[in-house]
């Protein structure tokens, strides 16, 4: 392995976050510090410079998965000059990400109340963070808790976000902003369907075409 380049703290911990994140989709908290390690393209022991335990980067990274403003980021830096068509690919690119990294948190909540949810057997604990401890100079504190979204106030914001995307486009649609964007979340969202989703629909291009054209020869 290659040795990684000098970053300051706060940009190893994220880009150690970033490589936690499909991990924890994928595996859940099965995963080694080793796995992030490899990911991330670093030594195993560069985790502990930038977090205190394996906990406290799973943490971090579920915190991280449903930070909502990375979706508005995302849909905010669309070009304004950007057509309906390159519009719709965009929203369509930022929410599968948003999917895909909650993914990890869904997976990690399951494991952490297991009550009523029939998971894979014999997955280990969900790891808890270190004990509370103050923050190093310049560091945000640990989550001292397993973040639990609030799924009302997140579909709002995403709807807005998109919404507020479509905005440009308006005289262009054959409904309202607010509702197009309720369409193009439930079919991004649908194709992506940890149990009931189709990949031959995910790819931002498709779902696109499908929105703009619907799926009648002639419309």
């Amino acid at each position: 392995m290659s040795r990684a380049k000098p970053m300051p703290a706060h940009e190893r911990r994220q880009a150690l976050i970033e490589a936690t994140i499909p991990l924890l989709a994928a595996h859940g908290a099965n995963i080694s510090t080793r796995q992030v390690a490899e990911a991330a393209g670093v030594a195993e022991g560069t985790i502990f410079r930038v977090f205190r335990s394996k906990g406290d980067l799973i943490h971090a990274a579920a915190a991280a998965s449903i930070d909502d403003g990375r979706l508005e980021a995302a849909l905010a830096a669309i070009p304004p000059d950007t057509d309906l068509h390159g519009t719709l690919v965009a929203i369509a690119a930022a929410l599968e990400d948003r999917v895909a990294r909650l993914r990890a948190v869904v997976t990690l909540f399951q494991q952490a109340h297991p009550e009523g949810h029939q998971g894979p057997p014999n997955r280990p604990p969900f790891p808890p963070p270190a004990p509370p401890a103050p923050p190093r100079p310049g560091e945000p504190a640990e989550p001292a808790e397993f973040p639990r979204p609030d799924p009302q106030a997140a579909h709002l914001m995403v709807a807005q976000a998109v919404t507020n995307a479509l905005a440009p486009h308006a005289d262009h649609l054959t409904v309202p902003t607010d509702v197009a964007a309720i369409a193009i979340i439930g079919l991004t969202f649908g194709t992506l369907h940890l149990t009931a989703g189709n990949p031959a629909l995910t790819a931002p291009d498709t779902l696109a075409d499908l929105l703009l054209h619907g799926i009648a020869k002639d419309a």
